[in-house]
């Protein structure tokens, strides 16, 4: 029982998320982006750049691919895509990837540089990732409070495909039954 409840320690209750997606062609990758490679995740995450799991542990699977922007030799803004396919992380183990969409997991901005673009670019940078590996979509969750994120995306062209509800207790999340809405 101890591990039940230290499983679910965290937000527990419903969450909305608007599922928004765009069309990776014609987007080019910048010079002032470059891969993540495995030595750069400590300064990522000394940097506040490395989002992690409540237990501490960095989330990376299979497929997912980091671009990241350096400012004097450190790290101000990484994305995290998944090029694979995976479980969704706001609908657990019940969602299916789709081998033509690309997942735009997150994109950290550290908050001195944000303003200036490097969204933007990384976004770009993950589009154009996404086509040269023949996807046809790339798609992105956002809360529908994050207005900063929506301005991005909309921004670069993506338009909001769907709202889900999910119910999260602690770090797992379950979609909720109908909860995907056609827009």
């Amino acid at each position: 029982m101890n591990a039940v409840r230290a499983a679910l320690r965290g937000p527990i209750g419903r969450a909305t998320f608007d599922v928004y997606g765009l069309d990776p062609a014609g987007f080019h990758i910048d010079a002032r982006s470059r891969r993540v490679v495995p030595s750069d995740l400590a300064r990522l995450h000394d940097m506040g750049l490395l989002a992690e799991r409540p237990d501490h542990q960095v989330r990376l699977r299979r497929g997912d691919v980091g671009l990241m922007i350096e400012e004097a030799g450190d790290p101000v803004a990484v994305v995290w895509m998944n090029l694979v396919g995976h479980a969704d992380a706001y609908a657990g183990r019940w969602s299916r990837p789709d081998p033509e969409t690309g997942y735009l997991n997150q994109l950290l901005v550290h908050p001195d540089h944000r303003g200036r673009g490097c969204g933007k670019l990384l976004v770009a940078a993950a589009c154009a990732s996404a086509a040269q590996a023949h996807r046809t979509r790339v798609s992105v969750i956002i809360q529908p409070t994050n207005a900063a994120s929506i301005a991005l995306f909309r921004g670069v062209g993506a338009t909001r495909l769907a709202r889900i509800q999910v119910f999260r207790a602690g770090p797992m999340c379950v979609r909720l039954p109908r909860s995907a809405t056609s827009l």
